[in-house]
């Protein structure tokens, strides 16, 4: 069970997995083409969808085949993900606009209420692997070892079309991301990395 937090390149991964699913990607609007931008169906569980989380389909399976299945996600750092997520093709936004982006801050929900079945309450993962964005070929292989998958070279898919990330915060941005996300930036060790190089 793959859960798609969105911008930590999980349309990469769906591509690869649908030779192994039920599921059948669609496309629901203009914008979707079935291979950049998509959407996830399941004929059998109507409720679930691209983005849905741990708890969504620990409330639609049973009990036996929810615990049988390995489960396994991508987390990213949130500093990062939130101006992938601001300059996402699916907004069509191609100027920084800092309002909006706030506005979209209060919006994304934390990685733990994708991967937990107590939504927020939890601070702890509920997935048998965590894979990391900033190491994903390498996890993406061991996931792909236990599970007995053909060894896929991940493609690029949705890639936002922006500057550094870093480039895009004051201090007050800095800090509100922080506090948000600041059980899953404990829990991963990230940091807002902003070169030192003058030349950068």
């Amino acid at each position: 069970m793959f859960i798609h937090i969105p911008k930590t390149a999980g349309n990469s991964i769906q591509n690869v997995l649908k030779y192994y699913s039920e599921d059948e990607i669609v496309c629901l609007n203009p914008l979707q083409d079935g291979v950049e931008r998509f959407e996830v169906r399941n004929k059998n569980f109507p409720n679930i969808h691209k983005h849905s989380s741990l708890l969504d389909y620990y409330q639609v399976l049973s009990p036996d085949i929810f615990h049988s299945l390995y489960k396994f996600a991508v987390i990213r750092n949130p500093w990062e993900r939130m101006i992938s997520y601001f300059f996402s093709p699916h907004r069509q936004t191609q100027k920084w606009n800092r309002d909006e982006f706030i506005d979209l801050l209060r919006k994304v929900p934390t990685m733990f209420y994708y991967l937990n079945t107590r939504g927020l309450l939890s601070s702890k993962p509920e997935v048998n692997f965590v894979m990391y964005f900033e190491s994903l070929e390498n996890d993406f292989r061991k996931v792909s070892q236990i599970l007995e998958l053909e060894n896929f070279q991940l493609p690029v898919r949705n890639k936002s079309n922006r500057e550094d990330y870093w480039k895009y915060y004051d201090s007050e941005l800095v800090d509100m991301v922080a506090h948000k996300y600041a059980a899953e930036i404990e829990y991963a060790g990230y940091s807002f990395c902003k070169p030192t190089n003058k030349f950068i």
